[in-house]
């Protein structure tokens, strides 16, 4: 395969809806196979316990999910910079270290928490019966964490190269595989809990071998790591990987922040969150996938120097942002009954439902901009503008705001507290990712020090 920057010519709406459907792909199955999982759980006698202790482990090992996702927003960013700036030699080499690098860092991650995973589920006040469970499914899990980093690394090697297409293949075959063998291993052979991360591992192996033949193969992207270079690889590449973690550990403050305000209300009202924290991600999940898809296309456009392109790619990811979630919330309107009856959602929550539907839905359009905004702070290397105002915004403003609104509204105030938050903090996010966009571009050695970093 010739090299080349894939996304510095060609229609911009086309790059990004292809990388965007591609990705929903991806993650509708794991979403989809996740709840068929938790189905096959309910088949089991002691369902109860081994759901709690399926929910706290899945908890714990969020850290390890948020990782490697920001290994690969890292690596994804990093190398289509040096692609659209025509150097490919270089970006081959920054790719093969810094997945070394990543993969030999997760190593001590998974032993140290390994370690600890006994301590936070004591701190917690897990005990009982589903203790046990959870520190088995935990451990098993934690074994295989190599192999989930490693999957998620090569998404961002295919979108570079263009051939996302074949991650979204792999991940439909590494969800039936899972979930084929989880049926076999629980139910059929009665190996319960063990059987299910069995058949995770396994779907995940398969997963491999089918992202990184494209990778390796004809060394089109994946070369020989240069072992002497790993560290300055690694340490340039620190200034975007550790502002991108906080930002998405941040977002855990919120959910728990929330949950402890709706404590003292109905639990039916509790129980509704935990519906909406399902529904969030499954409805808006075109805005989670176009977050990537953006970040592939605007950085090689930033490392080429394009700067027409780059305004253009802001204003078309937009456009895309704000029409879907204005599609979505309509279509949550419309379909809230259905929502209500699969949900059980109890009446008691109805005006708490309500709010999230026909509420915070169109306030989501601020955070669909947001999320661009965030992708350029971090594309021009001023992760931190972002990481700053996200843990602000999701700690010191979600205490402010939801306090607040609770006072005056009760339990919807949870939800039109959040609203205000999301608008306010929003809103100071796409004022300084513009203002930081502004000076770089004007700034006419910005970017030539940006290569070097």
């Amino acid at each position: 395969m010739s090299q080349k920057a894939i996304y510095i010519q060609g229609s911009i709406y086309k790059h990004l809806l292809t990388l965007t459907f591609l990705g929903i792909v991806g993650l509708l199955s794991r979403f989809l196979i996740d709840a068929i999982n938790i189905y096959f759980v309910g088949l089991l006698p002691n369902k109860i316990i081994l759901i709690n202790a399926i929910g706290v482990s899945q908890g714990y090992t969020f850290f390890f999910f948020a990782f490697s996702i920001t290994a690969t927003i890292t690596i994804g960013m990093r190398v289509g910079f040096l692609y659209g700036s025509g150097k490919f030699k270089e970006g081959k080499t920054v790719y093969s270290n810094l997945i070394f690098a990543f993969m030999l860092l997760s190593i001590p991650l998974t032993i140290l928490a390994d370690l600890l995973a006994p301590y936070y589920f004591r701190a917690l006040g897990l005990g009982g019966d589903v203790m046990p469970y959870a520190l088995l499914y935990t451990r098993i899990m934690l074994t295989a964490y190599p192999t989930l980093i490693l999957g998620m690394m090569a998404n961002s090697g295919l979108a570079i190269i263009g051939r996302p297409h074949v991650n979204s293949f792999g991940m439909v075959v590494y969800s039936v595989v899972d979930a084929v063998l989880t049926y076999i291993l629980m139910i059929h052979f009665d190996y319960g809990i063990v059987g299910m991360a069995i058949a995770n591992i396994v779907g995940r192996v398969i997963l491999i071998f089918i992202v990184w033949y494209p990778l390796i193969h004809k060394k089109t992207l994946f070369d020989r790591v240069k072992y002497y270079r790993v560290w300055y690889d690694l340490k340039r590449s620190l200034n975007l990987f550790l502002p991108t973690l906080f930002s998405q550990l941040a977002n855990v403050a919120f959910f728990t922040i929330a949950n402890k305000f709706l404590m003292k209300y109905d639990p039916s009202i509790l129980a509704c969150f935990i519906a909406i924290v399902k529904i969030f991600p499954l409805a808006y999940c075109f805005d989670f996938a176009l977050g990537g898809s953006f970040s592939n296309v605007f950085s090689q456009n930033f490392g080429a120097k394009n700067i027409p392109r780059l305004y253009e790619t802001i204003r078309k990811a937009v456009t895309l942002g704000v029409v879907n979630v204005l599609i979505v919330t309509v279509l949550l309107g419309i379909f809230k009954q259905n929502l209500i009856d699969i949900f059980h959602i109890q009446a008691k929550a109805f005006d708490f439902f309500d709010a999230f539907i026909y509420i915070n839905g169109y306030f989501y359009a601020f955070i669909a901009i947001s999320n661009i905004f965030t992708g350029v702070l971090q594309n021009i290397r001023k992760a931190m503008y972002a990481t700053v105002i996200n843990i602000i915004s999701t700690t010191v403003g979600s205490i402010f705001f939801l306090w607040i609104a609770q006072i005056y509204f009760g339990a919807k105030g949870i939800i039109l507290g959040g609203c205000a938050n999301t608008l306010v903090f929003s809103t100071i996010l796409t004022i300084t990712g513009l203002i930081m966009l502004r000076k770089a571009v004007r700034n006419p050695n910005y970017m030539d020090k940006v290569r070097v970093r």
